[in-house]
């Protein structure tokens, strides 16, 4: 790309294979409820601290070289993140990592040049930032399948994994500890934001099957708990549960309002799903949504007419 990496030890790859052997490290419990003021970075393994901007997070890696910056969020995050990683850990940042293209995870990359950082995406994510003129640094090392990186005795894996949410969405796993970090597409504890009006929802149930197929013990998402592969599954199997019921009720055309009640209905009577955070908020919005994505994709868009604000709303 625009150059080079100069940083010792990184590896490129077009395919890399899932999983790792871990070394043993205990699960650390999900700590949201005790983060409480806007701005905060806590440490969620060995090493591996969860960065933490109002509603959004990312993550940072810190090794003997260096650290790595996973998701930049905004610019005035940035710079109180650079001063908090000077103060607190007196190293450089060796590599700013986007996990994909949404403007609110990713801006303000410019922040950390003076580190004269490797920055590191998707190349769909690179274009994208580029083509909207993202307020960012866009990526100079891209790839399109995985990437794997080694600095200061650490591996880090970062995984494209399809269409989810977002343009070139990818993991990042850290094997030494077993923490994984996937952003939008992965959230634990809570149902998905309101009408999904961003995610690929075939491709979200794609992707989660495949981050079931690593080997990973915590998973910190981009919003909402940490978590582990039973609270991705549960994810997982709350969006199978949706697209088919919410399919079958396009098949059958039945009208709108009683085919949110029947599908509501149908969620709620799952324990695990109705447990989950947002479910009176935001199930319905979950239904609108992927009703009017399936109705569009399978072809029953001119067949399916949706109520009067159905459009409006999405």
């Amino acid at each position: 790309m625009a150059r080079r990496s100069t940083t010792p030890d990184i590896s490129r790859r077009t395919v890399i294979a899932g999983g790792a052997a871990l070394a043993a490290a205990p699960l650390v419990p999900a700590i949201a409820g005790a983060q409480t003021s806007d701005r905060q970075i806590v440490e969620i393994a060995q090493g591996i601290y969860r960065t933490q901007d109002n509603r959004h997070y990312g993550l940072l890696v810190d090794t003997s070289d260096g650290v790595i910056v996973f998701d930049t969020l905004n610019a005035g995050f940035s710079k109180w993140l650079d001063a908090e990683i000077a103060e607190r850990l007196g190293k450089r940042v060796a590599f700013v990592i986007y996990s994909h293209n949404h403007a609110d995870h990713t801006s303000g990359g410019e922040v950390f040049a003076h580190h004269d950082p490797q920055y590191v995406s998707h190349e769909l994510a690179r274009d994208s930032h580029v083509r909207a003129r993202t307020a960012t640094r866009p990526a100079n090392i891209t790839f399109q399948e995985g990437y794997n990186l080694r600095l200061g005795g650490r591996d880090i894996q970062l995984r494209y994994h399809g269409p989810n949410d977002g343009r070139g969405s990818i993991s990042l796993m850290v094997p030494d500890q077993g923490v994984l970090s996937a952003i939008d597409w992965l959230v634990i504890g809570r149902l998905p934001f309101r009408e999904l009006n961003r995610y690929d929802v075939e491709g979200t149930i794609r992707s989660l099957h495949e981050l079931e197929t690593l080997d990973w013990r915590l998973a910190s998402p981009g919003h909402a708990d940490l978590g582990d592969k039973d609270g991705a599954r549960v994810l997982r199997r709350y969006l199978e549960t949706l697209r088919d019921a919410t399919m079958e009720q396009i098949v059958e055309r039945t009208p709108m309002d009683r085919a949110i009640a029947a599908v509501r209905g149908q969620l709620a009577a799952v324990p695990e799903f109705r447990a989950l955070k947002q479910f009176d908020a935001w199930v319905e919005e979950n239904i609108l949504g992927v009703h009017f994505q399936l109705a569009r994709f399978e072809g029953f868009a001119d067949m399916v007419l949706p109520d009067p604000g159905y459009a409006n709303r999405n």
